[in-house]
């Protein structure tokens, strides 16, 4: 009897999965090619613990422009430039919005929250403006220039003083602390460090993995450091600070930061090889 009653209920499972496949892709919908998806789970059991191999395996086969169901949602995934040009430039603003969740409409908060709001509505173009405007226009962030290079040279008394003391420093937690002073002093003007506000978003964001990958990198590839501090001192000479107007003129530190984030598209990868490094 539970046998029946357990075949029962995987039968209506089926159906309600294929039912809903249907119903979201809409009358006469016409997808991109792709894997045949299992029932219920559909092309999950396709993805590796990277799952950006493996796409870049399946496109091999289905082509640059192919859609894979993860269980009841549809993903379309792009891999080519030419397509990735045709999606996000071409046809931008038909691809630019995204999905608010029943949930949020109940209370109309999707007319509320920025981060709610249809890329198109007259709420969210109200916020953009604003913040091109006031918060990250030349003028904007040219005020606030001075908090920017005062807490870089905070960072650059830090690293030294663990320097001159021989003593082992983590790279991860004072990189986290100046890059949270950084957003916060130009949006906000307040200081984030030491404060019990600080540490509870330490948890919540790891926004430092980058700047230590990129150190990992670069001290196993001595000969790219030399590269960037040859760089850095054609261009700054004996200054000791880079700031916001030398970024555009330093590309090898504009192609060693693309490189990093290539070679870890996983903000922590616990089977990182260290024979795989890049910077080549």
């Amino acid at each position: 009897m539970n046998d029946l009653v357990l075949l029962i209920v995987a039968l209506i499972a089926l159906w309600a999965s294929v039912a809903l496949s249907r119903r979201r892709r809409g009358p006469g919908a016409k997808l991109p090619p792709g894997p045949r998806p299992l029932p219920i789970v559909g092309n999950i059991f396709q993805l590796s613990a990277e799952p950006h191999k493996s796409l870049t395996e399946l496109a091999k086969t289905h082509g640059p422009l192919m859609s894979l169901r993860l269980g009841s949602q549809l993903a379309v995934v792009a891999s080519s430039p030419d397509m990735a040009a045709e999606i996000l430039h071409k046809r931008g603003h038909a691809f630019s919005n995204r999905s608010i969740p029943d949930a949020v409409r109940i209370h109309g908060f999707d007319k509320a929250s920025w981060n709610t709001m249809a890329t198109d509505s007259a709420g969210w173009k109200k916020f953009r403006r604003v913040g091109r405007e006031q918060l990250f226009s030349n003028q904007a962030l040219q005020k606030t220039e001075g908090q920017r290079q005062e807490t870089l040279r905070k960072l650059t008394e830090h690293v030294r003083g663990f320097s001159e003391r021989g003593q082992v420093m983590n790279v991860g937690e004072a990189t986290f602390t100046t890059m949270t002073d950084l957003v916060f002093s130009t949006l906000f003007s307040i200081n984030l460090t030491d404060s019990a506000a600080n540490m509870e978003l330490k948890e919540h964001v790891n926004g430092a993995d980058t700047t230590e990958w990129a150190m990992v990198e670069l001290l196993l590839n001595p000969d790219k450091m030399a590269n960037l501090k040859a760089e850095r001192k054609s261009v700054l000479g004996d200054k000791s600070t880079v700031e916001g107007s030398h970024i555009s003129k330093l590309p090898y530190l504009q192609a060693t930061i693309n490189e990093v984030f290539r070679c870890h598209p996983e903000e922590l990868n616990p089977n990182y090889d260290k024979e795989k490094m890049c910077l080549d």
